[in-house]
C-alpha cells in the first residue's frame, strides 16, 4: 500500500513535469516557425533592397546629370 502510494506521487510528478514539457516544446515549436518565417522573408527583403538600392543609383545619377547641365548653363550665362 505504501509502495503505491508513493507510484501514485512519483506518476503525479511526472504528469507535471510531461505538461511543461510538452509546453516548452510548443514554444520552441513557435520560435522555430517564428525564424523559418524571417528567414524565407529574407530574400525577398534583400531583393527588394537590392531593387531599390538601384533605382536610387539610377535617380542620383540622373540629378548629377540635371545638376551639370543647370551648372554648364549657369556658367554659360555668367561669361555673358
Amino acid at each position: 500500500m505504501k509502495d503505491l502510494k508513493k507510484f501514485k506521487n512519483q506518476l503525479e510528478d511526472m504528469k507535471i513535469e510531461l505538461k511543461k514539457l510538452n509546453e516548452l516544446h510548443d514554444h520552441l515549436n513557435e520560435e522555430r516557425y517564428n525564424v523559418w518565417k524571417e528567414c524565407s522573408q529574407a530574400p525577398e527583403d534583400y531583393e527588394n533592397l537590392k531593387a531599390s538600392k538601384h533605382s536610387m543609383s539610377i535617380e542620383c545619377e540622373g540629378y548629377k546629370k540635371n545638376l551639370k547641365f543647370s551648372n554648364d548653363k549657369l556658367e554659360q550665362y555668367e561669361g555673358l
